[in-house]
């Protein structure tokens, strides 16, 4: 027990500080905020997008014209940090394992200039490969959907690139995260049924999502 709450503290600091440094630079100097405000900012959405939350401190949450024009990376880092909080934390500690191999092997590499013959065939396991298959599948399918439903719709008006960080943005969030970018009423029937699905389904097992779970929907497909 003791281990597990360390290794969830240890994710969650870690990912929420990265998150926080990204979506400060991201922010930096353009929401006219002094520094500590701006940090105050990129903690707080930081740890609301990997807790999914979706609670934002902007009036209109994050379609606050502040913010809808010239920060794609805000968007593109809330966006991750609801991914990595979503694929569960049974996930995250297979990740550090993978990584703490390939790092082992290539240090042995370096010491003693010879490659390794024997290396584990099963480094993901099986509930990380069902997570991420069909967590890629969701996000794929459903920023395709919403960016062909909504190109002259919802997005009409935006740049292409917009459109995309859009369309993935709006994907990501309806899997219980809660931020909205554009008003729910802008988006059509199709992109709205998705966004139903999308929440139905929400993230995997032992996160800090909600829904039936991906682990349970991808069993029953």
């Amino acid at each position: 027990l003791l281990s597990t709450l360390l290794y969830i503290l240890g994710f969650t600091l870690v990912i929420e500080g990265i998150g926080m440094i990204s979506i400060w630079f991201s922010i930096h100097g353009t929401l006219g905020m002094t520094l500590e405000g701006e940090l105050a900012f990129a903690a707080f959405h930081s740890i609301s997008a990997f807790c999914n939350a979706g609670f934002s401190t902007l009036s209109g949450n994050l379609g606050n014209s502040m913010v809808m024009t010239n920060h794609n990376w805000l968007f593109i880092s809330v966006s991750f940090l609801i991914i990595l909080g979503g694929i569960g934390f049974p996930i995250l500690v297979n990740f550090k394992d993978i990584v703490l191999y390939h790092l082992r092997h290539f240090w042995k590499f370096v010491r003693t200039r010879k490659l390794e013959r024997h290396k584990v065939s099963h480094l993901y396991n099986l509930n990380t490969k069902i997570v991420l298959l069909t967590t890629l599948i969701l996000l794929t399918g459903g920023t395709i959907a919403i960016l062909l439903f909504e190109w002259n719709g919802a997005f009409a008006g935006m740049s292409m690139p917009d459109k995309w960080v859009q369309a993935f943005f709006n994907a990501t969030c309806p899997r219980t995260a809660g931020f909205t970018s554009i008003g729910l009423t802008s988006f059509s029937l199709q992109s709205l049924l998705l966004m139903l699905l999308l929440m139905f389904i929400g993230g995997a097992a032992q996160s800090t999502a909600g829904g039936v779970k991906v682990n349970a929907f991808a069993a029953a497909v």
